[in-house]
C-alpha cells in the first residue's frame, strides 16, 4: 500500500497552501499596515519673549494604513539639527490634532507624530512649524535720584536699545509727557511717584519702572521796590508794601512764623501779624503756592517760616522807601453785610484830603482782579473828617472783595486796603460772571474746593473740552475764544467726596 501522496495530491496541496499565504498577505496590506502619511499643520508664528503663541491648527488629518484609528503625539525642540527621535514630548496634550503651546522665551519647533491604534511607533510626520521669539528691546532708566524737589527740573534717560521708540509717563496719569531717549521733567507737586518708561523696537515692547520722593521747595521771590503796586495801601499814615514767598510743594500748607529777627510784616488791613500766626497758601497754578503778606515802607523785615518739616528764612533786600502818594489820609474802609445777606454797605472816612478828585469804588470775584464797580466825588481839599458810604444791591453768592481806588486832579492814583464780604450760598458753582460768555468769565465757587478738585467745561454732547485744577480757591477764570458759540456745562470733580456739580453756559 503506497502510503506516500501521489504526485497528484503534492500539487493540489501546494495550490492550496499558496493561496492561503496570498490572501494572508492580502488582508495584511488592507487592514494590518501602519499610518503612512503625517498630515499638515500651521501655522509658525513670532512672538515676544514670554508671550503665549496662538494654537498650532489641523490642516489635514495624517492618512494611510489601515482603517483603524490614528493616534497622535506631539513633540518639540529647540535644536532643529536634532533626528526626531531625539526631540521631546511636549507637555499637557492628550492624542490631539491641534496643540496650544505654553508661553515660551526662546524660538522651539514643533512637530506631530501619527500611528494607527494598536502600533508601537510612530510611523508619519507633519510638516514642522516653529514658535520665532523676537528679543526684547531694552528697557532700563539710567537715574534713579531718589528724591528730588518739587519745582526744580531734572534730567532722565534710557539705556539705548536699537531701533526703539521711548515712551515716559513721569505722574501715572497714563499720559505720555516725552518720547525722546532723554528727557527732562518738573514735578510741580511733592509726594511719591512711579516714573514709567516703555520701549518698543517694533515687535516687543518692554516697561521699567522706578519710585521717587518728591520733596517741597521753598524760594522766596523778593518784591522789586514798585510804589506804584496796586496791591500797595496806606492807612494811618503808613504805607505798605505787598510782598510774597513762592511754594513748590504739597497744597493746603500753612506756614507759621517762628521768628521776627527786625521789622514786622502785615495782613491788607494793616495788623501786624506776631510769632505763632500761620500763614495759609494761595494757589497760583498746578503745585505753586504763595504766602501774601505786606509790609511797612522803609521798614523791611527779616523772619523765620516753617510748614512743620521745611524752614525758610527771607527778608527785605530793599526796605523800599516810598512816599506815600495818597493825597488822603484814610481813617477807615468797611464792607457791612445786612441782617438778610442780601446787600452790602461800604463805609469809609478820611481825616484830611489834598486834591482829592473822587473815588473809584472797584469790586473782585478773586481778591486779585478788581473790575470797576462806582464812582464817588471826593472833596478836593479839606482838613475835617469826611465819610463815604455806597451800597451794592447785587452782591454775587461767595466773597465778594471790595478795594477803593483814589483819584486826584491831576490823575495821580493810589489804591486802599482790600476787605470782603461774604454771600452765603450752598452751591459748589456760585456764579459765572459773565454769562453767556463772548471771551473770558470768572467762575465763582460757593466754598473752596478741597484737594484735587478740578473744573471741566464739558460740550452739550459730555465731551471734555477744558480742565482747569481748583483746590482750595473761590474762583476761577476759563477763557472760551477757540470754542464754538453754543451751550456748555461747568463740572466740578473732587475725586475725594466723588462730588459732581454742573452749571449751564452760553458762549456767543
Amino acid at each position: 500500500m503506497n502510503i506516500f501522496p501521489t504526485e497528484h495530491f503534492l500539487s493540489e496541496h501546494l495550490k492550496i497552501k499558496i493561496l492561503i499565504i496570498f490572501s494572508l498577505l492580502l488582508n495584511l496590506n488592507i487592514y494590518g499596515q501602519n499610518a503612512q502619511l503625517g498630515g499638515s499643520i500651521g501655522y509658525s508664528q513670532t512672538i515676544c519673549p514670554g508671550e503665549i503663541p496662538q494654537t498650532f491648527v489641523n490642516l489635514s488629518p495624517a492618512s494611510g494604513g489601515g482603517t483603524s484609528p490614528i493616534e497622535y503625539l506631539w513633540m518639540y525642540t529647540t535644536n532643529p539639527s536634532l533626528p526626531v527621535s531625539n526631540w521631546n514630548i511636549a507637555p499637557d496634550i492628550n492624542n490631539q490634532e491641534s496643540y496650544s503651546p505654553a508661553a515660551t522665551y526662546i524660538t522651539t519647533y514643533f512637530i506631530r507624530c501619527a500611528r494607527r491604534e494598536g502600533f508601537a511607533n510612530y510611523s508619519a510626520e507633519s510638516n514642522i512649524v516653529n514658535i520665532a521669539v523676537s528679543p526684547n528691546p531694552t528697557a532700563h532708566i539710567n537715574e534713579n535720584p531718589g528724591i528730588i524737589s518739587a519745582g526744580t527740573p531734572f534730567g532722565f534717560s534710557a539705556a539705548t536699545s536699537s531701533n526703539s521708540t521711548y515712551s515716559w509717563d513721569f505722574n501715572e496719569d497714563g499720559i505720555i509727557d516725552c518720547n525722546t531717549q532723554s528727557c527732562s521733567y518738573t514735578f510741580p507737586n511733592s509726594g511719591t511717584f512711579s516714573i514709567l518708561l516703555t520701549v518698543n523696537n517694533g515687535t516687543c515692547t518692554w516697561t521699567d519702572i522706578v519710585t521717587i520722593t518728591v520733596i517741597p521747595s521753598v524760594n522766596s521771590i523778593p518784591n522789586p521796590c514798585d510804589c506804584d503796586n496796586p496791591q500797595n495801601f496806606s492807612t494811618g499814615g503808613d504805607y505798605f508794601i505787598q510782598d510774597f514767598i513762592l511754594i513748590n510743594g504739597a497744597p493746603n500748607e500753612s506756614w507759621q512764623i517762628t521768628a521776627i529777627n527786625s521789622g514786622a510784616i502785615y495782613d491788607n488791613t494793616g495788623t501786624a501779624l506776631p510769632i505763632g500766626t500761620d500763614i495759609s497758601e494761595i494757589t497760583n497754578s498746578p503745585g505753586e503756592f504763595y504766602l501774601n503778606f505786606w509790609f511797612k515802607s522803609g521798614d523791611g523785615y527779616n523772619l523765620e517760616l516753617s510748614n512743620g518739616n521745611d524752614n525758610l528764612n527771607t527778608g527785605t533786600s530793599d526796605p523800599c522807601n516810598c512816599f506815600s502818594p495818597l493825597p488822603v489820609e484814610l481813617v477807615s474802609f468797611d464792607a457791612i453785610l445786612d441782617a438778610n445777606e442780601k446787600e452790602v454797605t461800604l463805609k469809609w472816612s478820611t481825616a484830611t484830603e489834598t486834591n482829592n478828585s473822587h473815588f473809584e469804588v472797584q469790586r473782585s470775584l478773586d481778591g486779585s482782579r478788581f473790575d470797576f464797580f462806582e464812582v464817588v466825588a471826593g472833596n478836593g481839599n479839606s482838613t475835617l473828617s469826611q465819610s463815604y458810604a455806597i451800597v451794592d444791591k447785587n452782591p454775587v453768592p461767595g466773597v465778594n472783595y471790595y478795594r477803593l481806588k483814589q483819584v486826584d486832579f491831576n490823575g495821580t492814583q493810589t489804591y486802599s486796603y482790600i476787605v470782603s464780604a461774604k454771600i452765603s450760598t450752598e452751591s459748589i458753582i456760585s456764579s459765572v460772571i459773565p454769562n453767556p460768555i463772548r471771551d473770558i468769565a470768572i467762575v465763582r465757587f460757593g466754598e473752596k474746593p478741597p484737594v484735587w478738585s478740578k473744573l471741566e467745561i464739558l460740550s452739550s454732547t459730555g465731551q471734555v473740552m477744558a480742565t482747569y485744577q481748583v483746590e482750595d480757591i473761590l474762583s476761577q477764570e476759563i477763557n472760551m475764544n477757540r470754542f464754538e458759540k453754543g451751550i456748555y456745562f461747568l463740572r466740578i470733580k473732587n475725586a475725594e467726596r466723588k462730588e459732581k456739580a454742573f452749571f449751564k453756559i452760553v458762549k456767543f
